[in-house]
């Protein structure tokens, strides 16, 4: 059995209404950590369905959902269950600090690319917050 075997497999719930985001965080949760396996959805009612079929350690939470959707009702409704979430923002008054309580969402620069420096304080933000094993 390798060293990553033994470790618990763990499921994050990540949740925002931007499916590009939601894959490219997906991609680079599961990428980043050991044993982790991100569900992704777009709104409040398919996670409260996911919720209904997975056991997660934690829910990542776009502070903006949608023009219909209120995230704090989502937020809410997710610690009333129990589970912890992480809010997270990619709308920024100041570009170098989120909105207090928020973990800014890893940011494209104007090339396009992710933002390497905000991608890895997000995985360590994550790592301590749900006790996840970054990969090496």
């Amino acid at each position: 059995m390798s060293p990553a075997e033994s470790i618990p497999h763990k499921t994050v719930l990540l949740i925002d209404d931007v499916e590009e985001t939601r894959l490219e965080l997906a991609a680079s949760i599961e990428q980043a950590f050991v044993n982790v396996r991100v569900v992704s959805v777009g709104s409040g009612p398919e996670a409260y369905h996911r919720l209904s079929q997975e056991r997660v350690v934690g829910a990542l939470l776009d502070r903006i959902l949608s023009l219909e959707e209120d995230s704090a009702s989502v937020f809410e409704s997710l610690k009333e269950r129990g589970i912890p979430v992480i809010l997270m923002s990619g709308i920024h008054e100041d570009s170098r600090a989120p909105p207090p309580g928020c973990l800014r969402k890893p940011v494209h620069d104007e090339r396009g690319r992710i933002r390497h420096d905000i991608m890895r304080q997000f995985m360590i933000a994550l790592a301590r917050e749900w006790a996840l094993t970054l990969r090496v």
